[in-house]
């Protein structure tokens, strides 16, 4: 599926801005897609090209990718975080102590989460083939794309559905946390 997702990817945003991303694993990603591209050939011959430019990190000249993960582990530190620089960890921190995080939240993903509960925790099970499923962090999706393209149910389409649409909604939940982060440390340098 690499064309189609490369093809939606540059549809969705575009040639120009910033793209965020939180650690380097967003940019491999991009560079292999592209080479896999490049050898297999595509329908759009500068798709490959466009992939490795979008993987650039910003001090590069070029660059779109603003790693928030190197950001944060030289500039920002909350309590709540307890020694974590993962997204989970930051989003559940501000979470705790920024109404107006929350109410962004709400805002942008439509539903608004408990106060005792982070978004990550707050991601809603499905029940897949008499088991109530979760993915609700990295090796969780890893395990449902495992389960969704080689799991002994694969050719279930209604089952695949299942799994996709927990994939999706962790991966809405990355994004939306990135912006989150992204406006709180806006609202904070604003402030000081």
């Amino acid at each position: 599926p690499n064309e189609e997702f490369a093809r939606t990817l540059r549809e969705a945003v575009g040639e120009d801005g910033t793209l965020l991303v939180w650690s380097h694993f967003e940019r491999s990603v991009l560079n292999t897609v592209a080479d896999e591209l490049s050898a297999l050939g595509t329908g759009d011959r500068d798709l490959a090209g466009w992939l490795r430019q979008a993987a650039i990190h910003l001090p590069a000249v070029g660059g779109r990718q603003l790693d928030m993960l190197k950001l944060c582990r030289a500039k920002y530190f909350h309590p709540g975080m307890g020694g974590s620089n993962s997204i989970k960890a930051v989003l559940d921190a501000l979470w705790t102590h920024s109404p107006e995080l929350r109410a962004r939240f709400t805002e942008l993903a439509g539903r608004a989460g408990a106060l005792d509960e982070g978004p990550y925790a707050a991601l809603p099970p499905l029940e897949i083939n008499g088991k109530m499923q979760k993915v609700a962090e990295g090796t969780g999706a890893m395990q449902a794309y495992f389960a969704m393209v080689y799991g002994v149910e694969r050719d279930d389409p209604e089952i695949r559905a299942q799994w996709s649409e927990l994939l999706l909604e962790y991966c809405k939940l990355d994004t939306l946390a990135m912006v989150l982060i992204w406006e709180h440390w806006l609202r904070v340098t604003r402030r000081a």
